[in-house]
């Protein structure tokens, strides 16, 4: 569940004076995104709607092709060797060849 903060208009209270549970509607799976809000923006954004979302489209495949390696890597350290502190950088040696490549 994803939830956000409640409005400053008081109306988020239920008859027992309890706060409401609010939830985001939101969609994911296969190219959801590139066939739904990515295209909507875009051929919100100028009148030649047809045109802006190829761009759009377009756009989004090279900006993903570009990051994959970085999403690869970093898909490859566990979250427990991610920590804070000042010897953060130790946990995470042991995986630098799959950050470098």
């Amino acid at each position: 569940m994803i939830e956000h903060p409640a409005s400053s208009k008081g109306d988020d209270d239920d008859d027992d004076g309890k706060k409401k549970e609010k939830r985001w509607k939101l969609t994911v799976g296969p190219d959801h995104f590139e066939n739904g809000p990515l295209t909507q923006f875009a051929s919100s954004s100028s009148s030649s709607s047809g045109s802006n979302n190829i761009d759009a489209i377009r756009e989004f495949n090279e900006l993903r092709e570009i990051t994959k390696p970085l999403v690869t890597g970093a898909a490859t350290i566990p979250a427990m060797a991610m920590r804070p502190g000042s010897t953060a950088l130790i946990p995470l040696l042991r995986y630098l060849p799959s950050l470098l490549s």
